[in-house]
């Protein structure tokens, strides 16, 4: 019975939802290779499935939108040939 409170609190932060959605991925710092990856049809048909402006986009789909968001980018840096920043792979939500 002395671990009960610990065991509790433990249970209560197991069962918490966190605030703010994983954001995965390194800094988009090329400028060139950004722009190119927000232009392609993937990234921009992501801006028309968003439903209405006034509730912005869903979590599941703003996930999706960054996921092509970085592809395109790593796409772009690769026909460069410049190093993509970051780890191995990028931590996907």
């Amino acid at each position: 019975m002395r671990h009960a409170p610990f065991l509790m609190l433990f249970v209560l932060a197991a069962c918490a939802q966190p605030n703010e959605p994983l954001r995965g991925g390194a800094p988009m710092t090329n400028a060139e290779c950004r722009a190119e990856a927000e232009a392609t049809p993937a990234v921009r048909s992501w801006g028309a499935q968003a439903g209405p402006a006034a509730y912005g986009p869903s979590p599941r789909a703003e996930a999706a939108r960054q996921e092509a968001l970085s592809q395109a980018y790593s796409d772009c840096l690769r026909r460069r040939n410049l190093p993509a920043p970051g780890g191995v792979e990028r931590l996907r939500p």
